[in-house]
């Protein structure tokens, strides 16, 4: 998962937990510790509203894409972990 979207899901509120993958990134201001959740936590942090999780072949490349349970959320990325990180972001979206 790359940093933009992990900090995406800092700032959004991703449910924090004891044990979690750091990643320092220095910034001007310092380090920031931003979370990086595994597959497993990402998925459960959806709750009943995930769906599936499917790789498909376009654009000359593989994706992967989350949907939601009721098939009205979509979200496509390059790995498991970011299609549901994109896919909670959008389940969590405050109006």
């Amino acid at each position: 998962m790359n940093y933009e979207l992990a900090k995406k899901l800092k700032e959004a509120g991703f449910p924090p937990r004891d044990r979690r993958c750091m990643a320092c990134v220095e910034t001007h201001l310092g380090c920031d510790m931003t979370v990086m959740p595994p597959l497993s936590e990402l998925i459960e942090a959806c709750g009943e509203k995930f769906g599936s999780l499917t790789r498909s072949y376009g654009d000359t490349v593989f994706k992967w894409k989350a949907i939601d349970s009721e098939h009205q959320i979509g979200r496509l990325a390059n790995t498991p972990e970011e299609a549901v990180a994109e896919l909670w972001l959008a389940l969590n979206k405050k109006a």
